[in-house]
């Protein structure tokens, strides 16, 4: 077979312009694999280190059914809940990660205002903010379910991240203020947040925990069910530049 070769000028007009698009999309699905790895990661490991191990009941908003992997062992039950959850996939996904699913198709505030109070160990939030108008209801409702002790924890999208406009847009995404209501609420015994992805797609990711005892109680501190330097090691693990600990003011970096 005989191979002949083409200078520029004689290709056809279209065949460049082509090529350029084939590169472009091909660094976008590059940076869209990226992006989805890194969280993904950032997902696993929150979970694994941040839901108590052995034992735990957890009530998640959002997310797939991949997540379910990632519980430790001895989970005991994750309800999961949203208008488009399907229980089958949910509970199969339970049953091959040895991890009981009870899934509940219907809108996260009704999920969440359903649970009856002080029955769950973690309440795991992925970009569910935007579904809720009042940040301090859903606080006070995540308050009331999560136990003495318990952990709020979540992963968050938000607006301004410079390669936002090449992997979906800013769907999804909040204002970085509602990450500050967060920290401000007076109850927590203990919070930490983080940004994750700045250069590519901003998203916050903290944890926060309930405190064992109402105040003056004497109670021993809460913070210790969360291992703050296995949340560092998470965030630089997955890209994210380490934010000093904050009880309050998420601060969005350049």
């Amino acid at each position: 077979m005989r191979y002949v070769l083409l200078s520029a000028g004689e290709l056809q007009p279209w065949v460049l312009p082509a090529a350029g698009l084939g590169v472009a999309a091909a660094g976008i699905a590059a940076l869209r694999l990226s992006t989805y790895s890194q969280l993904e990661y950032i997902t696993a490991a929150m979970l694994a280190r941040h839901v108590k191990a052995g034992g735990a009941r957890v009530l998640q908003l959002g997310g797939s059914t991949r997540d379910i992997f990632y519980y430790p062992a001895g989970t005991v039950q994750v309800t999961v809940g949203g208008p488009e959850v399907s229980a089958g996939l949910w509970e199969q996904a339970g049953m091959q990660a040895k991890v009981p699913v009870q899934a509940v198709k219907a809108e996260p505030q009704k999920v969440l205002s359903s649970q009856a109070g002080s029955t769950a160990d973690s309440i795991v939030l992925l970009n569910q903010l935007q579904q809720w108008g009042d940040m301090q209801q859903l606080l006070s409702q995540v308050y009331r379910v999560l136990k003495p002790g318990g952990t709020l924890i979540f992963v968050q999208r938000l607006q301004g991240g410079p390669l936002q406009p090449l992997l979906g847009g800013s769907a999804g995404a909040v204002d970085p203020t509602l990450i500050d209501q967060i920290q401000d609420y007076v109850g927590w015994d203990f919070v930490q947040v983080d940004a994750a992805l700045r250069g590519s797609d901003l998203h916050a990711v903290g944890v926060a925990v309930k405190p064992l005892a109402a105040a003056g109680s004497g109670s021993t501190s809460a913070a210790g069910s969360v291992d703050a330097a296995a949340f560092e090691a998470v965030m630089r693990r997955g890209k994210g530049k380490r934010q000093q600990q904050q009880t309050g003011g998420f601060q969005q970096k350049s």
